[in-house]
């Protein structure tokens, strides 16, 4: 999966201090759907609207990055296994 520079240390570090196995240790899950990332997504719902940003959300990060690989021509199947989604 391509790693932004700055946080390759930290994806270094993470498995290091997993507590659960997961790199994201202690996320519990919830919501609907009962997934990890739920609260995650909470934070950065609290996060944008202090800043104030209007118009993104959580998930819209992840389109994004979609987007970019489509533009970049990357084959369907890879994109699918870079975002999390089955083939």
């Amino acid at each position: 999966m391509p790693v932004h520079e700055v946080l390759k240390p930290l994806l270094k570090h993470l498995p290091k201090s997993s507590t659960d196995g997961y790199l994201l240790s202690g996320l519990n899950a919830a919501g609907a759907n009962e997934r990890r990332g739920h609260y995650v997504g909470k934070q950065f719902g609290a996060a944008r609207d202090s800043l104030k940003i209007v118009g993104i959300r959580f998930h819209d990060l992840g389109r994004n990055f979609t987007e970019a690989l489509e533009r970049a021509q990357v084959p369907e199947s890879t994109t699918r296994l870079l975002v999390g989604h089955a083939r």
